[in-house]
């Protein structure tokens, strides 16, 4: 009796570690492919977020380059026809005339800055 036990364990056990193996390199395989696919998905992700920041800061440094430019705009008309600068009499005293003018011309500058480096950042993310 006790060799007919022994008999069918060794042969039954061999086919249950078989089967195990097969069962296993199976479901291994499976989660790879499923790892593999997850990885696909996450890299489609990623690309999309990447090409939303790229259209939002391209929209942002539009608009900064429009309104620095409109801006800048402003700051040259007030050169170009300053009423205060072209009358002889004027009630202005001439150190307010020259503050302003100073104030004006770096305000230009910094806005000419400003309009360069939104167009460099705008060409740059694309």
């Amino acid at each position: 009796m006790v060799s007919l036990i022994g008999d069918a364990i060794k042969e039954a056990l061999p086919e249950l570690f078989v089967e195990t193996n097969v069962v296993a390199a199976e479901q291994t395989f499976e989660r790879r492919l499923k790892e593999y696919e997850m990885n696909i998905e996450q890299q489609k992700l990623l690309r999309e977020d990447l090409r939303d920041l790229v259209e939002l800061t391209v929209g942002r440094m539009d608009v900064y380059h429009l309104v620095g430019a409109m801006l800048l705009e402003f700051c040259i008309s007030f050169y170009c026809e300053n009423k205060m600068a072209e009358a002889s009499e004027s009630d202005v005293p001439p150190w307010v005339l020259t503050f302003f003018l100073i104030n004006n011309l770096s305000a230009a500058g910094f806005l000419i800055l400003a309009v360069w480096l939104s167009m460099h950042a705008s060409v740059a993310s694309h």
